[in-house]
């Protein structure tokens, strides 16, 4: 009797039956004999719930920081991706077709065909030789290191070519001996102007030609 009484009503919690009061409460008659400790549970699961969500947000903040800094590597590497082609291609359509051009004139054309001749080649407009050259090598290249041959290099010694062209205006040059002193025979074929500024174009010129081949090859 004094279980009974000290719980309260026998079939709410423990029921009338000895199988009953053998029974495993029930999480109804657990609340209502320890609200207190129902209220704790349930703030740390509103706790554990809203450190969680917290946490969420936290993470999915670092992974856009992460992301950001990912995507600014990528621009970055792109970026000196494209200046280092964009060396190298000036460098071999340049120097290397002058190089290249130079030794085979004085190794293979020169007994041949005389040093006149291999001069006239070399250093008079339109400079064949380095136009053939600079095609054959802008192939190769282009067939060899891809990534590193971008058909836009003229685009620097064409601007070169213009400065000069305009430093002669602006000094008050007429546009008909800037063109001849530039681009014609007059100033050959000891001309600084000419090496400096229409030699780069001519080359360039045929680097890239020889690259966009090799791509329409590869393309068809």
């Amino acid at each position: 009797m004094h279980r009974f009484a000290e719980h309260g009503n026998s079939g709410e919690c423990w029921g009338g039956t000895g199988a009953a009061r053998r029974a495993t409460r029930s999480a109804s008659c657990r609340r209502q004999r320890s609200p207190a400790r129902w209220s704790r549970c349930r703030g740390a699961v509103d706790y554990i719930f809203w450190q969680y969500h917290g946490m969420s947000a936290v993470y999915a903040q670092s992974l856009t920081g992460v992301r950001r800094v990912e995507n600014g590597l990528v621009r970055e590497f792109s970026i000196i991706r494209w200046v280092t082609a964009y060396a190298f291609s000036l460098l071999t359509s340049t120097l290397g077709v002058w190089f290249v051009a130079g030794s085979f004139g004085a190794i293979v054309l020169k007994p041949i065909l005389g040093s006149e001749t291999v001069a006239a080649l070399e250093l008079k407009p339109y400079y064949p030789l380095f136009i053939i050259f600079g095609v054959l090598i802008g192939y190769v290249c282009k067939s060899r290191w891809a990534h590193l041959c971008t058909p836009w290099v003229w685009v620097m010694p064409l601007v070169y070519l213009i400065m000069g062209m305009a430093s002669w205006l602006w000094a008050g040059s007429g546009v008909s001996a800037v063109g001849e002193h530039f681009l014609g025979r007059y100033c050959s074929p000891f001309c600084r102007d000419q090496y400096q500024r229409t030699v780069p174009v001519f080359s360039t010129i045929a680097f890239s030609l020889g690259v966009l081949g090799h791509r329409l090859r590869s393309l068809s």
